[in-house]
């Protein structure tokens, strides 16, 4: 089963649905490796990528591209069964060529939960939740978290660099207009940016 969307959620689909054959098993909480694994794939849209699964090479024993395209790096993935074969319009970035480096571990993976059923009313459903994900926010936060906690590690690691900074700017290794935090977003992720400068 393959998805794809413009949102991350949207690939989460099939997670929702037990794997057919007598391992029902094997997307869930199996040991098995990475390749019985459902697992998502982030395109470069920064710098235009399309990417072609083709299934038919071992049927076919022809190739899924043209001639000029014919020496673009072929990833197998889903035990071999599928050819994934990824072009990027623009170099002005350069992508790890090992394709398992770029993927997330839908599956076996604690930071990533599945779909929720349907609600009737979903707006409703998500006000509910809301005093849950608050105390989920302010428990990351506690010191028996520390060694699980991604915002506490974040936190650490910001605060580091930081620190590096001013410290620069003291010993004189820094220009005194020199930009020393960028803030970016994408949509409605411009308001975390927004909310720090205000702060500031």
């Amino acid at each position: 089963l393959a998805c794809y969307g413009s949102e991350q959620a949207a690939v989460k689909a099939g997670m929702n649905f037990d794997f057919p054959g007598k391992n029902a098993d094997v997307l869930g909480r199996s040991q098995l490796g990475i390749e019985n694994d459902a697992l998502r794939l982030d395109l470069d849209d920064l710098s235009g990528e399309v990417v072609l699964l083709d299934w038919g090479r071992r049927k076919y024993m022809t190739p899924a591209t043209s001639k000029p395209n014919e020496k673009l790096l072929v990833h197998e993935l889903m035990n071999g069964s599928l050819d994934v074969i990824l072009y990027q319009e623009s170099k002005a970035t350069t992508q790890d060529p090992r394709l398992h480096h770029r993927m997330t571990r839908l599956t076996r993976n604690r930071l990533i939960k599945p779909l929720r059923p349907d609600a009737t009313d979903p707006v409703l459903a998500d006000i509910r939740d809301i005093p849950k994900v608050c105390q989920s926010i302010q428990d990351e936060w506690k010191s028996d978290k520390a060694a699980t906690s991604l915002n506490r590690l974040t936190a650490f690691n910001l605060s580091r660099c930081l620190r590096s900074r001013l410290e620069a700017h003291i010993a004189g290794k820094t220009h005194p207009r020199a930009i020393d935090i960028l803030l970016t977003g994408c949509e409605v992720s411009l308001w975390l940016p927004g909310q720090v400068c205000f702060f500031f």
